[in-house]
C-alpha cells in the first residue's frame, strides 16, 4: 500500500489508526489534518480532542492548526498536501462561521493537550462521587460561611453595647 494511500486512509474519521513514522515524515501534517477534518463535522470544537506526550508538541500542533485555519483566506497553495490542509481548514472555518465558534477569536476552544493535561481536566472538571461539589466551591462557601458566623459572633457580642445594644435587640426582635 503506497505512503499517499495510507495518508489518505487517516482522514476517514469512521477508523482509529496509529501513527507511526520517522521524524520529517509529515506526522503533524497529518494529524493536523485529521484534527481538521473531525472539527469540520463537530457539533462544538470542544468535542474533539488530540493528545500527545509533551507540552512542545502541544504548541507545535496548535500553531499548525491555527495556522491552516488563517492560511484559508489566503489563494489555494500548489502543493498536494498542502492543499488537503487548505480544504480541510476552509471546511473548519465554514463550520466555525456555521455555529458562530470564532476560533480564531477564540483558539482556546481548541483542545489540543499532553496526556497529563487531560488527566488534569477530567479531575478538576468530573470530582469524584465523594466529592459531589467541586473543590473551589466548597473552599468559597467554607469561606463564605465563616465569615457569616464571625460577623453574627461579633454582632451579638455587641448587644450590651450602649451605642448599638438597642438597635441589636430591635433587630433580633423581628
Amino acid at each position: 500500500m503506497s505512503d499517499q494511500v495510507q495518508r489518505d486512509q487517516t482522514l476517514d474519521i469512521s477508523q482509529s489508526f496509529i501513527v507511526q513514522a520517522p521524524a520529517g515524515s509529515g506526522k503533524t501534517e497529518l494529524l493536523t489534518q485529521r484534527y481538521l477534518k473531525l472539527l469540520s463535522v463537530s457539533d462544538e470544537p470542544e468535542n474533539i480532542m488530540a493528545m500527545t506526550f509533551t507540552n512542545k508538541a502541544v504548541d507545535e500542533m496548535t500553531q499548525r492548526v491555527l495556522s491552516a485555519l488563517k492560511s484559508s483566506f489566503k489563494p489555494k497553495p500548489k502543493e498536494p498536501h498542502k492543499q488537503i490542509t487548505y480544504e480541510l481548514a476552509s471546511q473548519v472555518m465554514q463550520r466555525s462561521d456555521e455555529k458562530e465558534w470564532q476560533l480564531l477569536q477564540n483558539p482556546k476552544r481548541l483542545k489540543i493537550s499532553t496526556i497529563d493535561g487531560l488527566y488534569s481536566l477530567i479531575n478538576n472538571r468530573y470530582p469524584l462521587p465523594s466529592q459531589l461539589v467541586p473543590r473551589q466551591i466548597m473552599a468559597e462557601n467554607w469561606a463564605r460561611d465563616n465569615a457569616y458566623r464571625y460577623a453574627t459572633e461579633q454582632v451579638l457580642l455587641m448587644i450590651d453595647d450602649k451605642q448599638q445594644g438597642r438597635a441589636i435587640a430591635d433587630l433580633l426582635l423581628h
